[in-house]
Protein backbone atom coordinates (compact mmCIF):
# COMPACT_ATOMS: atom_id res chain seq x y z
CA UNK A 1 0.00 0.00 0.00
CA UNK A 2 1.36 3.33 -0.96
CA UNK A 3 0.49 6.93 0.53
CA UNK A 4 0.76 10.16 -1.47
CA UNK A 5 -0.28 13.30 0.25
CA UNK A 6 0.10 16.96 -0.87
CA UNK A 7 -0.61 20.24 -0.36
CA UNK A 8 -1.99 23.46 -1.89
CA UNK A 9 -1.27 27.28 -0.97
CA UNK A 10 -1.83 25.82 2.11
CA UNK A 11 -5.42 25.23 2.65
CA UNK A 12 -6.29 22.32 0.44
CA UNK A 13 -4.58 18.73 0.85
CA UNK A 14 -5.51 15.81 -0.71
CA UNK A 15 -4.62 12.17 0.25
CA UNK A 16 -4.90 8.72 -1.88
CA UNK A 17 -4.34 5.50 -0.54
CA UNK A 18 -3.87 2.87 -3.45
CA UNK A 19 -3.88 -0.60 -3.05
CA UNK A 20 -1.00 -2.43 -4.29
CA UNK A 21 -2.84 -5.53 -5.33
CA UNK A 22 -5.19 -3.73 -7.61
CA UNK A 23 -3.87 -0.52 -8.91
CA UNK A 24 -7.44 0.50 -10.23
CA UNK A 25 -8.75 0.59 -7.02
CA UNK A 26 -8.63 3.71 -4.66
CA UNK A 27 -9.75 5.63 -1.68
CA UNK A 28 -9.17 9.57 -1.80
CA UNK A 29 -9.26 12.06 1.15
CA UNK A 30 -9.87 15.55 -0.55
CA UNK A 31 -10.98 19.00 0.39
CA UNK A 32 -10.85 22.74 1.28
CA UNK A 33 -9.28 24.50 4.36
CA UNK A 34 -8.85 28.35 4.37
CA UNK A 35 -9.70 31.27 6.41
CA UNK A 36 -8.69 34.92 6.47
CA UNK A 37 -8.64 38.19 8.85
CA UNK A 38 -11.51 40.47 7.40
CA UNK A 39 -12.02 44.06 7.25
CA UNK A 40 -15.26 46.32 7.07
CA UNK A 41 -15.29 49.60 7.06
CA UNK A 42 -18.92 50.29 8.09
CA UNK A 43 -21.23 47.78 10.76
CA UNK A 44 -23.60 49.38 12.73
CA UNK A 45 -21.33 53.23 12.38
CA UNK A 46 -18.18 51.18 13.50
CA UNK A 47 -15.41 49.78 11.89
CA UNK A 48 -14.91 45.97 12.07
CA UNK A 49 -12.22 43.46 12.11
CA UNK A 50 -13.64 39.77 12.02
CA UNK A 51 -12.15 36.24 11.04
CA UNK A 52 -13.81 34.36 7.94
CA UNK A 53 -13.90 31.79 5.12
CA UNK A 54 -12.79 33.26 1.70
CA UNK A 55 -14.22 29.94 -0.07
CA UNK A 56 -17.49 30.03 2.65
CA UNK A 57 -18.08 27.19 3.20
CA UNK A 58 -15.06 24.77 4.16
CA UNK A 59 -15.80 21.47 2.11
CA UNK A 60 -13.98 17.93 3.42
CA UNK A 61 -15.10 14.66 1.22
CA UNK A 62 -14.29 10.91 0.76
CA UNK A 63 -14.44 9.09 -2.52
CA UNK A 64 -13.28 5.86 -3.76
CA UNK A 65 -13.37 3.56 -6.55
CA UNK A 66 -12.90 -0.27 -6.38
CA UNK A 67 -12.43 -2.07 -10.19
CA UNK A 68 -14.57 -5.26 -10.48
CA UNK A 69 -12.37 -6.22 -14.06
CA UNK A 70 -14.44 -5.84 -17.59
CA UNK A 71 -14.71 -2.20 -17.51
CA UNK A 72 -17.27 -2.04 -14.72
CA UNK A 73 -16.46 -0.43 -11.27
CA UNK A 74 -18.04 0.39 -8.32
CA UNK A 75 -17.74 4.14 -6.79
CA UNK A 76 -18.94 6.18 -3.98
CA UNK A 77 -18.62 10.25 -2.90
CA UNK A 78 -19.09 11.52 0.50
CA UNK A 79 -18.70 15.24 0.74
CA UNK A 80 -19.36 17.59 3.59
CA UNK A 81 -19.35 21.69 4.05
CA UNK A 82 -18.36 22.75 7.52
CA UNK A 83 -16.83 26.36 9.29
CA UNK A 84 -13.40 26.12 9.92
CA UNK A 85 -13.55 29.13 12.42
CA UNK A 86 -15.74 27.25 14.72
CA UNK A 87 -15.48 23.61 13.55
CA UNK A 88 -19.64 23.38 13.30
CA UNK A 89 -21.17 21.51 10.53
CA UNK A 90 -23.11 23.65 7.79
CA UNK A 91 -26.25 21.53 8.37
CA UNK A 92 -26.28 20.85 12.38
CA UNK A 93 -26.96 17.21 12.57
CA UNK A 94 -26.08 16.37 9.33
CA UNK A 95 -22.62 14.69 8.69
CA UNK A 96 -22.55 14.37 4.24
CA UNK A 97 -24.83 17.15 3.52
CA UNK A 98 -23.63 18.37 -0.07
CA UNK A 99 -23.46 15.02 -1.45
CA UNK A 100 -23.58 10.85 -0.22
CA UNK A 101 -23.70 8.32 -3.02
CA UNK A 102 -22.80 4.70 -4.37
CA UNK A 103 -23.04 3.30 -7.60
CA UNK A 104 -21.68 1.67 -10.43
CA UNK A 105 -19.61 2.67 -13.29
CA UNK A 106 -19.43 1.16 -16.69
CA UNK A 107 -17.25 1.82 -19.65
CA UNK A 108 -20.14 0.99 -22.45
CA UNK A 109 -23.08 1.74 -20.22
CA UNK A 110 -22.65 4.21 -18.35
CA UNK A 111 -23.32 5.15 -14.69
CA UNK A 112 -25.31 4.43 -12.14
CA UNK A 113 -25.54 6.19 -8.71
CA UNK A 114 -27.97 6.17 -5.64
CA UNK A 115 -28.20 8.44 -2.84
CA UNK A 116 -28.20 12.01 -1.38
CA UNK A 117 -27.17 13.98 -4.82
CA UNK A 118 -27.75 17.55 -6.29
CA UNK A 119 -29.69 17.89 -9.86
CA UNK A 120 -27.75 18.26 -13.44
CA UNK A 121 -28.30 21.75 -13.14
CA UNK A 122 -25.67 22.03 -10.52
CA UNK A 123 -23.73 19.31 -12.69
CA UNK A 124 -24.08 20.28 -15.91
CA UNK A 125 -24.16 24.26 -15.93
CA UNK A 126 -21.49 24.56 -13.12
CA UNK A 127 -19.30 23.69 -16.06
CA UNK A 128 -20.49 26.32 -18.19
CA UNK A 129 -19.46 29.48 -16.47
CA UNK A 130 -17.24 32.30 -17.05
CA UNK A 131 -14.22 31.48 -14.39
CA UNK A 132 -13.47 34.19 -12.92
CA UNK A 133 -10.79 34.73 -9.85
CA UNK A 134 -12.79 32.88 -7.39
CA UNK A 135 -14.68 30.77 -9.87
CA UNK A 136 -17.76 29.88 -9.94
CA UNK A 137 -19.37 32.04 -7.03
CA UNK A 138 -19.32 35.43 -8.81
CA UNK A 139 -21.44 33.75 -11.65
CA UNK A 140 -24.69 33.19 -9.18
CA UNK A 141 -27.83 34.66 -10.42
CA UNK A 142 -30.47 35.72 -8.08
CA UNK A 143 -32.21 33.19 -6.13
CA UNK A 144 -29.53 30.39 -7.41
CA UNK A 145 -32.47 29.44 -9.74
CA UNK A 146 -30.12 27.69 -11.98
CA UNK A 147 -28.51 25.69 -9.19
CA UNK A 148 -24.85 27.20 -9.60
CA UNK A 149 -24.00 27.33 -5.80
CA UNK A 150 -25.36 23.73 -5.25
CA UNK A 151 -27.63 25.02 -2.12
CA UNK A 152 -29.95 22.42 -2.79
CA UNK A 153 -30.35 18.45 -3.77
CA UNK A 154 -32.41 15.56 -4.08
CA UNK A 155 -33.11 12.82 -1.23
CA UNK A 156 -33.68 9.33 -1.80
CA UNK A 157 -32.27 9.99 -5.62
CA UNK A 158 -31.56 7.19 -8.88
CA UNK A 159 -29.12 9.13 -10.90
CA UNK A 160 -28.00 7.64 -14.87
CA UNK A 161 -25.45 8.96 -17.24
CA UNK A 162 -25.02 7.42 -20.25
CA UNK A 163 -21.36 6.85 -21.89
CA UNK A 164 -20.45 9.56 -24.38
CA UNK A 165 -21.10 8.63 -28.35
CA UNK A 166 -20.45 10.16 -31.20
CA UNK A 167 -19.59 13.49 -28.95
CA UNK A 168 -23.11 13.27 -27.10
CA UNK A 169 -23.96 12.23 -23.89
CA UNK A 170 -27.33 12.41 -21.60
CA UNK A 171 -28.60 11.63 -17.99
CA UNK A 172 -31.87 11.54 -16.06
CA UNK A 173 -32.05 11.42 -12.02
CA UNK A 174 -35.24 10.44 -9.96
CA UNK A 175 -35.79 11.46 -6.93
CA UNK A 176 -38.62 9.12 -4.90
CA UNK A 177 -40.95 10.74 -2.23
CA UNK A 178 -40.21 9.98 1.01
CA UNK A 179 -43.13 10.71 3.12
CA UNK A 180 -45.56 7.94 3.67
CA UNK A 181 -48.57 8.26 2.03
CA UNK A 182 -47.95 10.39 -0.60
CA UNK A 183 -45.52 9.75 -3.20
CA UNK A 184 -45.43 13.00 -4.90
CA UNK A 185 -44.47 15.24 -1.91
CA UNK A 186 -41.05 15.73 -2.26
CA UNK A 187 -40.53 14.26 -5.32
CA UNK A 188 -37.87 15.58 -7.96
CA UNK A 189 -36.41 14.78 -11.36
CA UNK A 190 -34.09 16.49 -13.85
CA UNK A 191 -32.38 15.70 -17.00
CA UNK A 192 -29.71 16.91 -19.44
CA UNK A 193 -28.58 16.16 -22.72
CA UNK A 194 -24.63 17.01 -23.90
CA UNK A 195 -22.33 17.30 -26.87
CA UNK A 196 -18.47 18.31 -26.87
CA UNK A 197 -16.32 17.86 -30.05
CA UNK A 198 -13.43 20.08 -30.37
CA UNK A 199 -14.09 23.49 -29.16
CA UNK A 200 -17.72 23.10 -29.48
CA UNK A 201 -19.51 22.39 -26.39
CA UNK A 202 -23.61 22.39 -25.93
CA UNK A 203 -26.49 21.62 -22.87
CA UNK A 204 -29.19 21.49 -22.26
CA UNK A 205 -30.55 20.55 -18.65
CA UNK A 206 -34.22 20.84 -17.18
CA UNK A 207 -35.22 19.87 -13.38
CA UNK A 208 -38.85 19.92 -11.21
CA UNK A 209 -38.14 20.22 -7.65
CA UNK A 210 -40.82 19.72 -4.99
CA UNK A 211 -39.30 20.83 -1.75
CA UNK A 212 -35.91 19.65 -2.52
CA UNK A 213 -33.45 19.64 0.27
CA UNK A 214 -32.05 23.14 1.37
CA UNK A 215 -28.21 22.96 2.38
CA UNK A 216 -26.92 26.19 3.74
Amino acid sequence: MAIFGRTMLGAIAALSVISAANAQSSVTLYGIADTAVQYISNVGGHALFQEGNTHAPDIFGLKGVEDLGGGLRTIFDLQNEYLLNNGRALVPGTLFNRKSYVGLQSDSYGTLTLGHQPSFMYDILSNYQTPFLLGNILTLHQGNLDEIANFFQFNNAVKYVSPTLGGFSSGAEFAFGNVAGNFSESRNYSFFVQYKGGPLSLAATYANGKRPILTV
